[in-house]
């Protein structure tokens, strides 16, 4: 072992040779298949058969993963987002987490000169996921979505906007989505920062509403949760006594 890692008389580390890792974990898996299929019990025999095939399973899938990943060389959002859609086509992840800065802090963007190239990037990165998405098949798969932390207020403060914990907005889109606009502002003027009003789960209007501002974040989640296709039965089991938006119908 030190004559392959360490050059003759010296400290020097020398590279491993490829596939030395997996040479040594397939001999000492085969010394103890045969030990233990020889006078193992049935559960040790069974796990061990199960082990044998994940391991295969494994070495298939990264190498899969090397092939798709080979034009990603940097660690960009876009590049994070085309990784997303790898990951949802080689099955490795039912969810993929993303932060990302729609358009930066424009607290002191003069005339929001900061924030509309951020928003115009942002947009454009949508774009290029959508496409490649398509281009690995995995669009109609997809169910994108985006949570703010906080909104904006609707009136300048200094040289931008402030925050407003009042409104906030979330983005959906999906294959199997239809085009809709959920909720609503209150634009009173004597409120400058603008804030949610309740809204009809239902149709998505403020006629009739039925989900009050403060469950509309629960509402949301739940809303994705029911677009991602989680069954009505478990919707109520992870988040009870809201109703949730049907983004997928034709109201």
């Amino acid at each position: 072992v030190h004559d392959l890692f360490h050059e003759p008389g010296s400290h020097l580390v020398r590279e491993v040779p490829s596939g030395m890792f997996g040479s040594a974990r397939n001999y000492i898996l085969d010394r103890v298949f045969r030990e233990v299929k020889a006078n193992g019990t049935s559960n040790q025999r069974a796990f061990l058969d199960e082990f044998a095939i994940s391991q295969q399973q494994a070495d298939e899938v990264a190498s899969r993963l090397v092939e798709e990943v080979v034009d990603i060389s940097d660690d960009s959002l876009t590049s994070q987002m085309q990784m997303a859609a790898i990951l949802i086509k080689l099955r490795l992840t039912p969810t993929v987490v993303l932060g990302y800065r729609v358009s930066g802090d424009n607290h002191v963007s003069n005339g929001l000169e900061v924030e509309t190239p951020l928003t115009l990037d942002m947009m454009a990165t949508y774009r290029d996921f959508y496409e490649f998405a398509n281009e690995v098949g995995v669009w109609n798969e997809c169910l994108y979505g985006t949570v703010s932390v906080f909104g904006r207020g609707m009136h300048h403060t200094g040289n931008g906007r402030g925050h407003n914990g009042s409104l906030c907005t979330g983005l959906l889109f999906g294959e199997h989505l239809q085009r809709k606009v959920v909720g609503g502002i209150n634009l009173d003027p004597e409120f400058r920062k603008g804030a949610c009003v309740p809204f009809n789960a239902s149709t998505g209007g403020l006629d009739n509403p039925n989900v009050p501002v403060e469950q509309a974040e629960a509402s949301y989640v739940k809303s994705v949760m029911k677009a991602a296709g989680v069954p009505n039965g478990r919707l109520e089991v992870r988040v009870k006594d809201v109703p949730a938006v049907d983004l997928t119908g034709t109201t």
